[in-house]
């Protein structure tokens, strides 16, 4: 005898006017593991409850999950949960979760209020989110779209971020947490009131942005688009920060303490800090810059940039326009005499300081190395139009 064992197949389970069920709720409470539940166009006043079980919730027709006040898909129990062109709107948390993994393709999270993450507030979830769009996320306290915490994962690809607010992190905030991955993404009109306008990051394992256009909004203290506390690597790759402001330091992009920071096609651009760094303040880390740009940029000292302490490698990357009231108006670094310059290639142009150093104030750093880096139309109102070095 010849005995056949074959896995049993997913079903799709419909909800809505021409489908099976008339509720959401009755789907899943019939629905078993690995089920994909469809669901009609049209206004759904329930909450998602995938209560243990692995499922796909989908809506080729535009389905719209709004319940106010409350978390609107919550994933607990170790579930692994796809959601498909659904749209989650006026809800606390669009996607509350602890200890799953989460998959949102073709997803829309607008207007959500709360106090942290309101398109996803996730603990210890690893999430992937593609070709989805937020928009007017506001969140009391933190990550106005997305909280994750304890080791998670955050993969974001080919999504757009419009107009998020909280006092950290406008549109994502991300503490304590594994690799955060951003590709081919947008974000836009973000706010904060703290640090980050955009993007909020500490105790991170990696951090790495790829053809990402990040800008934002309102007066911050630190980081007015980016703030990056406390991880390991940092890359920013093909990729613009711009249009920032800090109350404090980093105007654009704020650093601290984290493994590395690598730009490779960088441009970091348009942006004011009312103390140091306008375009990047980075402290207790290494830079290593290639085919990069600051311009526009304006500070007290380091008006494109501020490096202390650490390391520095320039390639073929390039300072204009950028402007410090005081000192440094392309560059203020301070090496301590333990760090390294090394500039090779790029330009130096057009850039001011009120007081030393229009173009580089580079004091401290041994050795300091300069090739083929051309200096144009720099000026200081004291010392070193082009470059202050010491």
């Amino acid at each position: 005898m010849l005995l056949l064992l074959g896995l049993a197949q997913a079903a799709t389970l419909t909800v809505g006017p021409s489908g099976t069920y008339a509720t959401i709720a009755a789907a899943e409470a019939a629905a078993a593991d690995g089920d994909v539940i469809e669901i009609d166009a049209g206004t759904w006043a329930e909450p998602l409850r995938p209560a243990g079980k692995d499922l796909t919730y989908r809506s080729t027709a535009g389905a719209v999950i709004s319940v106010p006040g409350v978390d609107c898909l919550t994933v607990y129990a170790g579930e692994e949960v796809s959601i498909e062109g659904l749209t989650f709107d006026g809800c606390d948390h669009a996607v509350a979760s602890a200890y799953s993994t989460i998959y949102a393709t073709d997803c829309t999270f607008s207007d959500n209020s709360c106090q942290y993450g309101c398109a996803f507030d996730v603990d210890a979830t690893d999430i992937v989110i593609e070709n989805s769009t937020f928009a007017r996320n506001d969140a009391a306290i933190s990550g106005g779209s997305i909280y994750a915490q304890g080791g998670a994962d955050v993969t974001v690809r080919n999504c757009t971020f419009e107009d998020g607010e909280a006092p950290d992190g406008g549109d994502i905030t991300t503490t304590s947490g594994g690799d955060l991955l951003v590709e081919d993404s947008t974000f836009s009109g973000s706010s904060g009131t703290s640090a980050g306008g955009s993007l909020w990051v500490r105790y991170n394992d990696s951090v790495r942005l790829d053809n990402v256009s990040m800008s934002a909004t309102g007066n911050l203290y630190y980081g007015g688009v980016a703030y990056i506390h406390a991880s390991g690597a940092v890359e920013i790759v093909d990729s613009t920060l711009s249009g920032g402001t800090s109350l404090g330091s980093g105007g654009g992009l704020y650093v601290d303490s984290c493994t590395s920071l690598t730009l490779s096609g960088a441009s970091i651009t348009d942006s004011t800090a009312a103390s140091d760094g306008g375009g990047a303040y980075v402290v207790g880390t290494p830079i290593v810059a290639t085919d990069s740009r600051f311009s526009g940029n304006t500070a007290n000292y380091g008006g494109g940039l501020l490096s202390h302490s650490y390391d520095i490698t320039l390639t073929d990357t390039d300072f204009s326009d950028n402007t410090a009231r005081y000192e440094g108006g392309a560059f203020y670094g301070l090496g301590s005499h333990v760090a390294e310059w090394d500039m090779v290639g790029g330009r130096v142009s057009d850039n001011y300081a009120a007081s030393n150093g229009g173009g580089l104030y580079v004091n401290d750093f041994e050795p300091q190395s300069f090739t083929g880096v051309h200096f144009t139309g720099n000026a200081s109102g004291s010392y070193g139009g082009g470059a202050f070095l010491h």
